[in-house]
């Protein structure tokens, strides 16, 4: 789904594009969908959430639910192997299909090319997690929180550009910015630690998408159930 996501958003910001500013239905969607497009749009944005979200699955399956004290098992050299093919694919793709787009940032060619790399550095960290070259026991609150919660982060960081318009320039903003992200850490931690994954949309998401898994489970038992009996 992440990746018809990426092809799908391709087609729309073309769509989109032309209505930058205007005050209409099309010029809203351009605003929340893709302002401001140099940076991180939602829709270039969401894939790697979701993308994010099967394959952690997948390492958590993999690496701690089978054989947790097998070291390199069957399980983890087909998922490390798999993701290491498909991250060597998507850079070679990304690098080919209109060379040399993918340098731009936000082009599909960059995204493609990001995409793999994402998935070679996350096949290498968990060589060295299962080599012990990192360690595994060691407390990574820091990043547990902002992987936690980074989907609630990305649309919530919106805010902050009513909060300082117009009152930043290139020396004052690194103040502002280690604090933010101070604060942010405080916040994450406190709201973890009163309602934990009650207030993570990744978590809303993960619901959902349980609750459709298991409607249509049933429904494709009920046809197969129901076959026998009209046959």
């Amino acid at each position: 789904m992440g990746i018809a996501i990426i092809i799908f958003n391709q087609f729309l910001v073309i769509l989109l594009l032309p209505h930058n500013g205007e005050s209409n239905i099309y010029g809203f969607l351009y605003h929340f969908l893709y302002n401001d497009i140099t940076q991180d749009p939602i829709l270039y944005f969401f894939p790697f959430f979701l993308i994010g979200t099967v394959i952690g699955d997948m390492i958590y399956k993999a690496f701690y639910l089978e054989n947790e004290t097998q070291i390199m098992n069957s399980s983890k050299k087909k998922l490390l192997a798999t993701t290491l093919i498909f991250g060597i694919g998507f850079i070679l793709l990304g690098v080919i299909f209109k060379t040399p787009q993918f340098l731009i940032r936000s082009s599909f060619s960059w995204i493609i090319y990001s995409l793999g790399f994402d998935l070679c550095l996350l096949t290498m960290f968990l060589v060295f997690e299962e080599l012990n070259i990192l360690n595994p026991k060691k407390s990574y609150k820091f990043l547990f929180y902002y992987s936690f919660y980074s989907l609630t982060i990305y649309l919530a960081h919106n805010i902050l550009y009513f909060l300082f318009l117009n009152q930043l320039n290139v020396f004052n903003i690194w103040f502002f910015i280690v604090v933010i992200y101070i604060s942010i850490e405080v916040i994450l931690r406190a709201i973890y630690k009163k309602w934990e994954g009650s207030a993570s949309l990744k978590t809303q998401i993960g619901k959902i998408r349980l609750a459709l898994t298991i409607k249509f489970e049933e429904k494709k038992r009920f046809k197969q159930a129901k076959a026998p009996i009209e046959g």
